[in-house]
């Protein structure tokens, strides 16, 4: 591999062509592209998500020498998710000497990102990337702004399509990042994505021909993450191969795929609101759609071996998790049972929880509960205690069981789904979960599951100015004497 002259190789890990275009034609390519998809209008105000990787750092600059042509109000935002120690307070105190200089407004915030996986049941990725969007939420709603720009390349276009396809996803999963797309954290933000029709190459050429600094994270190089491997062993072979770019091609195929799938979805809702022709008639695409659609709606996972057998063995049922079996009817129907769970009964049983005082405790079977309202939040997310938002509770809960159609809205999930379904993702065995106390609104909305953690609209926030600490544990009783 040629590497440019002068070069870090550890933070340039894309052989770069002769050619590929001036920084003028790369700034001419942006406007283009901004007016096109109208994605940065004149007058706005953009929170830039800067890291202090050359990515980030090649957007701010873009940004920047665009911003008088196009009087936008740019603000630089940067979450520490202090994972790995001085590293990361130096890329903050990096980005910041950068916005400063520019004389650019620049907002940052730390956080605990694995203590809160932890308290959360979620991988320190999407730990991450919650509190990464909630921040960047947080700050464009306190600037009044609608636009949070992220520096997604074409380069990360092609490493999630291969991701994901070795993953066995397929059909919408392969369409990839959007331009536009609203935010996790706040549906009314747009995350903006102006870079994703520029090359990792394109940034680089940028960054070297106009003097970039750029800070590179250590984790980049790290192969036991397959988006590292992808990036530093799967690309490069391919490139090789072909001769051409590999992100090129790659887009091009993914947009095929969306447009494909934008009409398969449009055919299945049809399908779905006509029952006309029947199932057995319908071209293979469309039923694999359809079974697909109908596994998501259930909970479950639409692997391609799982949606074959229900297509090529209609009413034969298939057990897809530990004791859950579907099958499909020969009218396209799928049928989801638990044979073993149905027979067992749920525990009726209830106790009121009040929650006006500053202290409350309750005591449910062999549940305790302890409660404590505070102005102030957790130093870092534990186990135990798990932690609330006062505000989002009312003051008369219920502990109780799980009870048939029990729905929760689990954080990471964008709705609520079936309680069940949670389960099943969590691998909590049948046999127990029927055992496991939950905290429930008297209307229905669950708050809190036993070994699940608290439900998304009721978690602690940026926004967060009043705090309920819940402590629990199992009772250890005596035997009563015989």
């Amino acid at each position: 591999m040629v590497w440019p002259s002068g070069t870090n190789h550890l933070i340039y890990s894309q052989w770069i062509p002769a050619r590929l275009g001036t920084v003028s034609e790369l700034i001419n390519k942006l406007r283009t592209l901004c007016a096109i998809d109208n994605l940065l209008p004149p007058g706005s105000t953009l929170v830039l998500a800067v890291s202090g990787g050359l990515d980030s750092m090649v957007l701010l600059h873009l940004v920047q020498r665009l911003r008088e042509e196009y009087s936008w109000r740019v603000v630089v935002a940067h979450y520490n998710h202090q994972l790995r120690g001085s590293e990361s307070d130096l890329d903050a105190e990096f980005v910041k000497a950068a916005a400063l200089t520019m004389g650019l407004p620049f907002f940052t915030e730390a956080g605990d990102v694995r203590s809160f996986a932890k308290a959360n049941s979620l991988s320190v990725e999407m730990a991450a990337r919650e509190l990464r969007h909630q921040f960047l939420a947080k700050t464009a709603k306190n600037q009044q702004s609608d636009r949070i720009v992220l520096a997604h390349h074409a380069n990360d276009q092609a490493e999630l399509f291969w991701i994901r396809m070795l993953r066995g996803t397929w059909g919408a999963g392969l369409s990839g990042m959007r331009s536009c797309s609203p935010s996790p954290a706040d549906k009314t933000i747009h995350l903006i994505r102006p870079l994703l029709h520029f090359s990792r190459q394109e940034l680089v050429l940028f960054a070297q021909e106009t003097n970039v600094s750029c800070r590179e994270d250590s984790s980049n190089q790290d192969l036991s993450y397959q988006r590292n491997r992808i990036r530093h062993c799967v690309l490069p072979i391919l490139q090789e191969a072909s001769k051409r770019p590999v992100p090129e091609i790659t887009l091009g195929f993914m947009q095929l795929l969306a447009e494909q799938q934008s009409f398969l979805e449009h055919q299945a809702e049809v399908w779905q609101t006509e029952r006309h022709p029947d199932f057995v008639t319908l071209h293979p695409a469309l039923q694999r759609q359809l079974m697909h659609d109908a596994l998501i709606q259930h909970g479950l996972k639409p692997s391609t071996d799982l949606i074959q057998h229900l297509l090529h063995h209609p009413d034969v049922a298939i057990r897809v998790t530990a004791d859950i079996f579907v099958h499909r009817t020969a009218d396209g129907d799928l049928v989801c049972r638990e044979p073993s769970e149905n027979a067992l009964p749920y525990d009726q049983s209830t106790q009121t929880l009040a929650l006006e005082s500053q202290t409350a405790q309750a005591i449910f079977g062999d549940f305790q509960l302890t409660i404590r309202r505070s102005s102030s939040g957790p130093d870092k997310f534990t186990d135990h205690p798990a932690w609330f938002d006062a505000r989002t509770l009312p003051n008369d809960l219920l502990l109780r069981h799980w009870q048939p159609g029990d729905k929760f809205h689990k954080i990471g999930m964008e709705k609520p789904t079936k309680l069940q379904d949670v389960f099943v993702n969590a691998k909590i065995p049948f046999a127990t979960r029927r055992k496991l106390v939950l905290v429930a609104q008297r209307d229905g909305p669950i708050v809190w599951v036993e070994s699940v953690g608290v439900g998304s609209p009721y978690k602690v926030t940026l926004n967060t100015i009043e705090f309920l600490e819940w402590e629990w544990r199992k009772v250890v009783r005596n035997p009563e004497p015989e």
